[in-house]
């Protein structure tokens, strides 16, 4: 079993690097009050991920810093935020993708 430590998969092994990006599902998907975002990278690459409401205002900042190749987790607190829905913005490098999360208090 691999230790995440602030996001980092510090045991992995260099040969088990990924391939290639991806972003797993959110899950819980609907949540109360956090949700975990998985991911891979197969390169270092800047990662910002951030959270907006309905109206397109950014609500959180999950992440705008270099991260390593490896496997990555953040992880979404709405605990200061009314239920409803809100969409992440995830960018790794020139990889770029949306996802729905459900809040439900």
């Amino acid at each position: 079993m691999y230790q995440i430590q602030n996001g980092v998969n510090k045991d992995q092994n260099p040969t088990d690097l990924p391939t290639e990006f991806s972003l797993d599902a959110v899950y819980p998907n609907p949540f109360n009050p956090t949700a975990s975002i998985k991911f891979s990278l197969r390169d270092k690459v800047h990662v910002t991920a951030m959270v907006f409401n309905l109206l397109g205002r950014e609500v959180a900042v999950l992440s705008d810093r270099p991260m390593t190749a490896g496997s990555h987790q953040l992880t979404f607190d709405g605990s200061n935020l009314t239920s409803g829905i809100y969409f992440l913005r995830f960018e790794a490098g020139p990889m770029s993708e949306m996802r729905k999360l459900i809040l439900i208090k």
